[in-house]
């Protein structure tokens, strides 16, 4: 049996919700979207660390794109 748990460890948008969404672990990092509903859904990623968790810069999404 697969037990995930999730805890938050940074407050992205402390105002309102950003209903993450769209998991994926690539390259032992957690990839995810996010939409505060101001700007649509974002990426980001995040290794797990409140300092390892960021929006990536435009640079490092086309290095990765597919």
């Amino acid at each position: 049996m697969l037990c995930i748990i999730f805890e938050l460890i940074k407050d992205i948008y402390p105002n309102g919700g950003s209903n993450p969404d769209n998991f994926t672990y690539f390259n032992s990092k957690l990839v995810y979207t996010v939409g505060e509903g101001m700007h649509g859904r974002e990426p980001w990623i995040s290794d797990g660390s409140k300092g390892g968790t960021f929006i990536p810069s435009g640079a490092l999404l086309k290095s990765v794109s597919i």
